[in-house]
């Protein structure tokens, strides 16, 4: 892939370049090579790699949960890549924004669409869990993934509606509900992210997890 030239490079924004609260970073350039430094150190892989753009490629991963039968529940696909459980997430398209692909990646890998899954991304949100860097395979020298995890929790008339099934087939083999406490190992660092939730959760009757990040 050619590399893209620096008027390009230089607009593209980072979490991990600064606060990462926001976006007001731009990505840190190479001036050697004159492309983007991965803020995690180098991995021995040059260029984009299986990534689609140099540089930063965000994502964002919704962490649903409910309680059902006393117990801290969360939804889990399993990923036909690696076979393991993760969270129904995905890449931020350029142009789009994190909060429509919260809710457009829970609606093809884990939710049919209805009032029930409209509810729940437009009252259920309970905080920004994780902001930053992803330990993931495809990453290289000069591309990366940095994600916005977010914490919705479903009340039980919004639980009991929301119908699991799965769209996008060719990426998720399945979809459920998991109790917290069983979930032992998930994909990349998704299972850190999950243990910050279950530490900070509070019951919806009283106030809300102090994530370390602010809203989106």
């Amino acid at each position: 892939m050619e590399r893209p030239p620096l008027s390009v490079l230089g607009k593209r924004k980072s979490f991990a370049a600064g606060d990462a609260s926001s976006l007001d970073a731009v990505a840190s350039i190479d001036e050697a090579t004159k492309r983007f430094r991965n803020p995690g150190g180098p991995v021995g892989v040059s260029g984009p790699g299986l990534l689609g753009r140099y540089g930063p490629n965000h994502a964002a991963d919704p962490i649903v949960t409910r309680i059902h039968a006393g117990r801290l529940q969360v939804v889990l696909v399993r990923r036909r890549d690696s076979d393991q459980l993760a969270f129904p997430g995905g890449m931020v398209d350029p142009g789009s924004t994190v909060s429509r692909t919260l809710k457009g990646e829970f609606s093809e890998e884990a939710a049919k669409p209805g009032g029930a899954l409209d509810r729940l991304f437009a009252e259920g949100e309970r905080g920004v869990v994780y902001r930053g860097l992803v330990d993931d395979r495809r990453t290289t020298d000069h591309a990366w993934i940095e994600t916005t995890a977010v914490h919705f929790h479903a009340p039980p008339d919004v639980a009991d509606e929301l119908e699991l099934s799965v769209t996008d087939v060719n990426e998720v083999s399945g979809v459920d509900w998991y109790n917290v406490d069983s979930v032992t190992t998930l994909y990349a660092s998704h299972k850190k992210w999950l243990d910050m939730v279950k530490a900070k959760f509070h019951p919806p009757a009283s106030p809300g997890p102090a994530y370390p990040f602010a809203r989106r």
